[in-house]
């Protein structure tokens, strides 16, 4: 596992997400494809609540703190209950890219972590390399994700037009 790598990649990603996002407007924010399905806001939401309350914790935990359980998480249920979809998106990006950079000031910290240490959840065996490889990863999965709902919101506004024109999503 290369931390340096993996750091510059979380710096990177996190300037896609603030860059798919720091234009947005407040209507184009909180749109929603359907019922059930997450907007702009609460996509980023997320991503902030899992830099605070997922990744970076949990990783330390398997590093440091072998033996103490994961703190619970129920990012759906986050979502729901705190109905953050009336958050300012400005506010939002800002606090996002605050939390990812203690995130990245804290693996700068780290030296020569054990990636083989693992943490033995429910599911099963978790690596710290398996936390740090799913992190970047989960940022490119909600990347997809708004960059998905920025198309779809053009073919909402577009109506009566429509953009198959572009080609195949």
């Amino acid at each position: 596992m290369d931390l340096a790598w993996n750091m510059q990649q979380l710096r990177c990603s996190a300037a896609g997400i603030e860059h798919l996002t720091r234009t947005v407007n407040d209507d184009h924010a909180r749109w929603r494809p359907s019922p059930g399905r997450w907007s702009i806001l609460e996509v980023l939401a997320h991503l902030y609540l899992e830099e605070q309350e997922d990744f970076r914790p949990r990783l330390d935990t398997v590093l440091h703190h072998p033996g103490r359980d994961f703190a619970a998480l129920d990012p759906e249920g986050s979502l729901a209950a705190s109905n953050l979809n009336r958050l300012d998106l400005s506010e939002l990006i800002s606090k996002f890219i605050g939390e990812r950079e203690k995130s990245l000031a804290w693996l700068a910290t780290l030296q020569m972590p054990s990636w083989e240490r693992v943490y033995e959840h429910p599911a099963g065996p978790i690596r710290a390399g398996d936390i740090m490889a799913a992190w970047l990863a989960h940022d490119f999965i909600h990347i997809r994700q708004i960059s998905r709902l920025h198309f779809e919101y053009v073919a909402y506004k577009s109506q009566p037009y429509v953009t198959r024109y572009a080609g195949d999503w």
